[in-house]
């Protein structure tokens, strides 16, 4: 009855871990965004939150995320993700330099490219004249040009 008692308690234990806040791979045939309800049929532009409790919410594209991101509560969000313009890999979205342009395309039109090295960031917005290097925080009350 004791062996049965602790390895009880060590399954109990073991399963009080940490939450995965990793990211998720894109499926392009089921995953729609949490905010325009599009189909996600461009990843290299997606995000995604992932909240404490491991639910995902996926976006087409970062003005989508930064939306839903100032209607949240924050202390459930566990983790924010965007992809790198450059690699395609995802990258933590508060640690993210962006690109911020009307001309540069995006599926919903915001314009904002994210990157994880900011020399990556700089050299890829001085391609577009009137560009504004951001970060996270700068996004949360841009004027987001189509989006005003």
């Amino acid at each position: 009855m004791k062996k049965f008692i602790v390895l009880c308690l060590i399954v109990l234990l073991a399963s009080c871990g940490k939450p995965d806040l990793s990211p998720r791979e894109i499926n392009q045939k089921t995953d729609k965004c949490k905010v325009c309800n599009m189909m996600i049929d461009h990843p290299e532009q997606a995000a995604q939150m992932v909240f404490n409790n491991e639910d995902h919410y996926i976006f087409d594209d970062v003005g989508c995320l930064i939306e839903q991101y100032k209607l949240e509560n924050k202390k459930e969000i566990g983790m924010m993700y965007v992809k790198d313009y450059k690699t395609n890999k995802w990258i933590d979205a508060q640690k993210a330099h962006y690109a911020y342009n009307e001309k540069i395309w995006t599926p919903m039109n915001y314009g904002v490219a994210a990157f994880k090295d900011k020399k990556e960031r700089d050299r890829y917005a001085n391609k577009y004249s009137e560009s504004k290097k951001m970060q996270f925080n700068d996004l949360l009350s841009l004027k987001w040009g189509v989006h005003q």
